[in-house]
């Protein structure tokens, strides 16, 4: 990947690179460049989700790791999907998805023994 910006950088000016980043040269590669554009929408859409996670692996680990504060739900299956080997996420973030992924199990068992008991009104 590295080598494929540099190119784009050096060749053809569609690119600028510093240490923070890469940054497209003209706003017109996105207009002009659909696929492009659809790239660029779908990492904002991962880094969103990366900011949360990390957000609450730092909350979950500031409660000493407190099962309440795991995700789930559809927070939970973003995370899943679009971090799947954990290759991009630090470990405190790894920690924190493996223990959310780990405690799905349990908490479906949970929900199915409250919805079970005899005698609740629903």
């Amino acid at each position: 990947m590295r080598s494929v910006v540099d190119r784009l950088a050096r060749a053809a000016r569609l690119v600028t690179t510093d240490d923070d980043g890469v940054q497209l040269a003209h706003e017109a590669l996105v207009t002009c460049r659909p696929r492009l554009s659809e790239w660029i929408e779908e990492d904002r859409e991962r880094l969103r989700h990366h900011r949360r996670l990390t957000e609450a692996a730092h909350a979950w680990q500031e409660d000493g790791g407190d099962h309440g504060a795991l995700c789930r739900g559809t927070a939970l299956t973003h995370a899943e999907k679009l971090f799947p080997d954990g290759d991009l996420l630090t470990a405190t973030e790894q920690a924190f998805l493996a223990a959310a992924l780990g405690a799905r199990p349990s908490d479906a068992a949970s929900r199915s023994r409250v919805l079970s008991r005899p005698g609740d009104v629903t």
